[in-house]
């Protein structure tokens, strides 16, 4: 498990810091500025991100396997989720 830290968390840092998030660079993204509270938005709002990216990505994963003909437990099986998630999921599409 790695880790990288940015610091400086204004656009530049912030940008860094999404990017390695989102390519999954390390395990652990750190970003901290001198600014109070700088780097804790922009954390929170990376992190809110991450978690809605992550779940439009589930959505798509299921839509590709409603098209394909299988029921949602083989689904949830497939893809190590929960039935609630899936069922969810394909009541939303």
């Amino acid at each position: 498990m790695s880790k990288v830290t940015v610091v400086g968390a204004g656009a530049v840092g912030a940008t860094c810091a999404n990017v390695m998030a989102c390519r999954e660079v390390a395990s652990e993204v750190v970003l901290i500025d001198i600014k109070e509270g700088l780097s804790e938005g922009h954390a929170s709002g990376l992190k809110e991100g991450l978690t809605q990216g992550g779940m439009r990505k589930l959505q798509e994963l299921v839509e590709k396997k409603i098209q394909k003909g299988y029921a949602a437990e083989e689904i949830a099986e497939m893809l190590e989720e929960d039935i609630e998630t899936i069922q969810k999921i394909i009541a939303e599409l």
